[in-house]
């Protein structure tokens, strides 16, 4: 499909321009907003092989199976789990290659900038989804109680959202989880 084609590629270059961003963000905090010409330098070579392991990592860790308008918490220990993961392979390449001019501290503000870009951007766009979706349902109309919660329950509140006869009170669930 397409659609799910498009959204997955500008997710992948989201990430990526994340993996980007903050790497070089992690040397503006580490030389308090004045990074020298010759540790600017050093970031730039040294971010080749990061993204080279950035990238694949997200994949393998599942980042981009989901759909962002129902990014979770389970979402979140996916992005924790495949950014700690790559951490510590850039780490190890960065001393393999031996690339002088890496601060240890960059190893670690790094990925704490990207846990926090990376879950941060899908939340935010799911509250951004779920406002649009749930925020314009006016409380005239008959009160409804929609049981289930999966993706039937979501288009059907999509649906009644626009329906000026129905108010959605709230969702039933038999799935513990949810």
């Amino acid at each position: 499909n397409f659609h799910s084609l498009t959204k997955r590629s500008l997710a992948v270059l989201h990430d990526l321009a994340a993996v980007m961003i903050c790497w070089f963000l992690a040397y503006w905090l580490r030389f308090n907003l004045e990074v020298s010409r010759e540790y600017m330098e050093s970031a730039s070579r040294a971010l080749i092989p990061v993204m080279v392991i950035y990238a694949p990592a997200c994949w393998f860790f599942g980042l981009y199976r989901g759909i962002w308008r129902y990014a979770s918490l389970m979402d979140l220990r996916r992005i924790i789990v495949a950014v700690a993961s790559a951490a510590v392979v850039a780490a190890a390449a960065i001393y393999m290659l031996r690339l002088p001019g890496v601060p240890r501290s960059v190893l670690l503000l790094h990925p704490v900038l990207l846990v926090l870009v990376m879950g941060g951007s899908r939340f935010a766009y799911r509250a951004w989804r779920d406002r649009a979706l749930y925020g314009r349902v006016m409380l005239a109309g008959e009160p409804v109680l929609v049981v289930g919660s999966g993706d039937a329950a979501e288009r059907l509140l999509r649906e009644l959202a626009h329906s000026p006869d129905w108010c959605v009170v709230g969702l039933l669930s038999d799935d513990v989880r949810r």
